[in-house]
Order: structure tokens, then sequence, then C-alpha cells
């Protein structure tokens, strides 16, 4: 049924941007619920080992810059959404960015409208 296929293309395009969300919370630094001590844990990213790419790591305030190795990242995350849909964010956001690497995007035969562009009318 074609309204089926329009629901389910639309709870795909919410969950993709629920997931871009969520990449962008962990970007910036994610408070956790977690505690070491008398510290607030956070979630952000880092530079992995040999600075080829980025992991997921946790930190010890809240700009993320104080890195503590006492708990990682799989200790103090919560995997699924606050919204009861047991959709693993985690899983989605790692397929979501490998997506996002793997996919050649033309760029040269794309045009794009500049919507305060002046058109000619001549």
């Amino acid at each position: 049924d074609e309204d089926d296929m329009d629901d389910g293309q639309q709870r795909q395009d919410e969950l993709d941007e629920q997931v871009s969300e969520y990449i962008a919370e962990l970007a910036e630094c994610q408070e956790t619920g977690s505690m070491l001590g008398d510290l607030n844990l956070y979630a952000g990213v880092m530079c992995s080992p040999h600075g080829d790419g980025v992991e997921l790591a946790v930190f010890a305030n809240e700009e993320c810059t104080w890195y503590t190795n006492q708990k990682s990242f799989q200790d103090v995350y919560n995997p699924y959404d606050d919204e009861g849909n047991n959709v693993n964010y985690l899983t989605y956001a790692e397929n979501f960015i490998k997506a996002a690497f793997s996919e050649v995007t033309p760029c040269l035969q794309k045009e794009y409208a500049d919507p305060d562009e002046e058109e000619d009318e001549d």
C-alpha cells in the first residue's frame, strides 16, 4: 500500500534526523548521567591513537577536555533513544557515518540555485 510506504519513508526520515542530532550532540560533548567519584562524566569525540580518525571517549568536564580512561564510552552511554522506540542510536549512527563516507556524490553534475540571486528578465 502506498500510504504504508509513505509512512515508512517518513519514519526513516525522522530517524535519520534524530540520529543526525545525536551525532551533533556527541560532537559537542554530551552529559552521560554517570559519575566517577564526585565528577560528572561526559561523552565526546577525540582523535584516535594513530591520529587517523576519531573515537568516542569519556571526559570528566563539560568541555570534554579532561579525558579519563577510568570508564569507557560503552560504560556510560545509553544506547537507546529516550522515546522508548528501542532504536540503538550508536549502531545506527555508525552505519550513518560509514554510508556518508562510502557513497560517491558527483558534485560536478549538480547545479544549485541561489534563492537570493535575481533572475534576468531580458
